[in-house]
Order: C-alpha cells, then structure tokens, then sequence
C-alpha cells in the first residue's frame, strides 16, 4: 500500500492492511525444501543409504600444511658429476634453490644462498669454513686440456650476489662485492676488496688488502687499474 494511503487510514483511525507474507523459492532446482521438509544434504543421505554423521568428509589436516611445504623446501639440489659428489659439512646451510654440482668441499658453517651455482665441470671447488655464498653467484671450476682450473675459496670471504669466479684463488678475509667477476688462475690475496662490477683479470693478482674501484678492471700481476667506464 503506497505511504500516502497508509498515513490517510492512521489519521482516520482505520487498520493497515498489510499483505500476506509470501515464501520464496529457490531458483535452483533443488534448493528448497522438499514435501518432507529435508534440506538437500539429507536428500542426498537419504538418497544413498547414509545415515547421520556419515557421508564425504575432509581429513582433519591444518591448512596451509607448513609441515609438509618445509619438507620440500629442504630438498637440495646437490649433484653426482664424474663420480664425485659434493662434500658438505653438516653445519654449513644450502639453501633449497642452490645448485652444487660434483667435486666440491664446503667447510663449516659457509652458506650457499639461493640461486646460486657452485660447478666443479672440468677441476675442484674448495669453499673454507665461515664463507658466504651469495644470491645467484656463479663458480665454475674450468679445464683447458690438461690444466685445470681450479676454485679455491678461504675462510670467511664474502661473495656478493650475481658475482662469478670462473677459476682462481680467493685468500681469507677476501670481499667480493656484486656482478664482480674473477677469471680463470687470478688471486685474490688476503683482506682485498673487489668492488661492484669490477674485473680481476685471468692470471691477475690483487695484492693485500688492496681496494679494486667499481666497474674498473685489474690487470697483470702488478695489478694495474683499467677504468671500464
């Protein structure tokens, strides 16, 4: 009845009629009560032979299951090359995304982060105890014929993310910071800092505690400084 209407018959003291309620049914064949008055799940039962409490049930599991994703986080990818498979000392961390590939060593408490590639390929990888491999760092231990290039890592050196050391030495105490690269037969003596994007060129050595400027390049044994930029 319109508002208007209905305010007419209160001031002249008259009932409102209201209009009777109607029920509603589902659009969704179904989804009403039947003639019995059962929702749809007891139809189902009763439909089936199922009697209360019984029917499809989920296993009583917590969700997300962390349990089950930290499990497969831990799976390594630590690799057989020529019959030689990596040493790891229990200590040092791997993470779940790095890569370890045939005859390396990896002493006490280093870590090998995520993304990052360790690759004996053609010689030896040797990374000392307290080292830390960075995200998406590359070594890769090389061969030319019957010489080998071979990694040898020391204790508590820093290889930034995206560095790549194809070959060469690295004394303790050494900072490599990110994109630095280290070719093959180079040193890196000890307390040395290669800056972000600089070269250690092949057969170069940095003295100690020597500073090599970002994006430059060092070069021959007297380590001389090349600007790339």
């Amino acid at each position: 009845m319109p508002g208007g209407a209905a305010r007419s018959h209160k001031m002249k003291g008259l009932p409102i009629e209201t209009p009777p309620r109607v029920r509603l049914r589902s659009c969704v064949p179904g989804m009403e009560q039947s003639e019995r008055g059962e929702s749809p799940r007891a139809r189902y039962k009763r439909s089936r032979g199922l009697g209360e409490g019984q029917g499809r049930r989920r296993e009583a599991t917590p969700y997300p299951d962390y349990a089950a994703r930290e499990i497969r986080m831990e799976r390594h990818m630590i690799i057989k090359h020529s019959g030689i498979e990596p040493k790891i000392d229990p200590s040092s961390y791997i993470a779940p995304t790095a890569v370890v590939i045939g005859n390396v060593s990896i002493g006490a408490g280093a870590k090998v982060m995520f993304g990052a590639v360790i690759n004996s390929e053609g010689s030896r990888v040797t990374i000392g105890e307290g080292t830390i491999i960075s995200e998406n760092a590359v070594i890769r231990a090389t061969a030319d014929g019957n010489k080998e290039h071979f990694v040898a890592i020391g204790e508590n050196v820093f290889i930034g993310p995206h560095a790549t050391i194809l070959g060469g030495a690295l004394e303790p105490c050494c900072y490599i910071a990110t994109g630095a690269t280290i070719l093959h037969g180079a040193k890196v003596s000890s307390g040395s800092v290669v800056a972000v994007g600089a070269l250690v060129h092949a057969n170069a050595v940095v003295p100690k505690d020597f500073f090599v400027p970002p994006y430059s390049t060092a070069l021959s044994t007297k380590c001389s400084m090349t600007s790339r930029r």
